[in-house]
């Protein structure tokens, strides 16, 4: 199984070797996670959500860094 990560249109293709891809692109989405993990749960929303704050985190840290040189 794996995820193809589209940031530009928010949108996450889904590889399932038992089933067709599956395109996911409604923030509520519920998206399929191996067996191993069947207990942790994610959306469309909270990954962009987690993505989208991480560059924000980098932005600022490497603006930071800039400004004390």
């Amino acid at each position: 199984m794996g995820w193809l990560i589209d940031p530009k249109e928010q949108s996450v293709f889904a590889y399932l070797s038992d089933r067709p891809t599956a395109v996911y692109d409604q923030p509520k989405a519920q998206l399929p996670v191996p067996d191993f993990a069947k207990d942790f749960s994610l959306t469309v929303e909270d990954l962009f959500s987690w993505l989208l704050d991480e560059k924000k985190l980098k932005l600022i840290s490497t603006t930071n860094a800039c400004d004390r040189t």
